[in-house]
């Protein structure tokens, strides 16, 4: 298998929400608080940047686009104790998660973790249901 081909095996979509598919439940929680907030945006908007790793050019897709400026959700997983970026599920390919670190940091992605994220789980699970989120799985279990 390649690179991409085993990252491609983690990033199935895990949750479908008004006919679209989502990667993470936060991701799914940040695409409602936007829509319930009248915020303008792009989800997945094909928006890439290139960034190299072995020798070899890759893109990388962030996940939101707002008013021209990108985000990208990670939960800690994603993260080793020194900051760097790692795939949890196959950490022979921690090199190519930090290239694509790297990529985000230089062209000024701002990464949403954990705190950024549970004042907006808050939201959901008191408007619509602590169930809410978890309803739209398609993959149970995972």
């Amino acid at each position: 298998k390649t690179i991409k081909d085993k990252i491609r095996k983690h990033l199935r979509k895990k949750y479908l929400y008004n006919g679209i598919a989502f990667d993470s439940g936060w991701e799914l929680v940040f695409y409602i608080y936007l829509t319930d907030k009248n915020i303008s945006f792009d989800y997945q908007s094909g928006d890439s940047f290139e960034y190299v790793y072995d020798n070899v050019v890759h893109q990388y897709y962030p996940d939101f686009k707002i008013d021209g400026k990108f985000y990208e959700i990670k939960g800690k997983q994603f993260f080793n104790k020194d900051g760097t970026m790692c795939n949890p599920f196959d950490h022979s390919l921690d090199g190519i998660a930090e290239a694509k670190h790297k990529c985000m940091i230089d062209n000024n992605i701002t990464i949403l973790v954990e705190k950024d994220i549970l004042p907006l789980i808050k939201y959901v699970n008191e408007k619509y249901g602590e169930s809410y989120i978890k309803s739209f799985l398609l993959e149970k279990g995972n």
